[in-house]
């Protein structure tokens, strides 16, 4: 981020303090943040789940067990990360949600 260069930070952030400190950082680096929180139905979250355990080489260690974990005690996503936060279902198609990200970041942005 220092230098001038775009990143992005795959991670659940599940906890206020953990998106607090990344704002901080932002803040201090000169850097634009934005949070992107995905949503889906659990029946298609389950099944993506059990999909994804079926691949040998997943590349991801995402289990049903871990996310219903995970979704018990996610912090809410609360003032001052909620004006930073876009929240997409991803039961859209790939290419709309990254149009319609592509829009919302470029209008809210400057």
């Amino acid at each position: 981020m220092e230098q001038g260069q775009s990143a992005i930070l795959d991670g659940s952030f599940k906890r206020q303090s953990e998106r607090l400190s990344l704002m901080d950082l932002a803040e201090k680096t000169g850097a634009r943040i934005q949070f992107i929180e995905c949503r889906a139905s659990l029946k298609i979250i389950h099944r993506r789940l059990e999909q994804r355990s079926l691949q040998p080489k997943a590349v991801s260690d995402g289990r049903w067990e871990i996310f219903n974990q995970q979704r018990k005690d996610f912090d809410p996503i609360v003032d001052p990360v909620r004006p930073k936060c876009f929240r997409v279902k991803t039961i859209r198609p790939f290419e709309y949600i990254i149009k319609q990200l592509h829009l919302m970041t470029s209008q809210k942005i400057t």
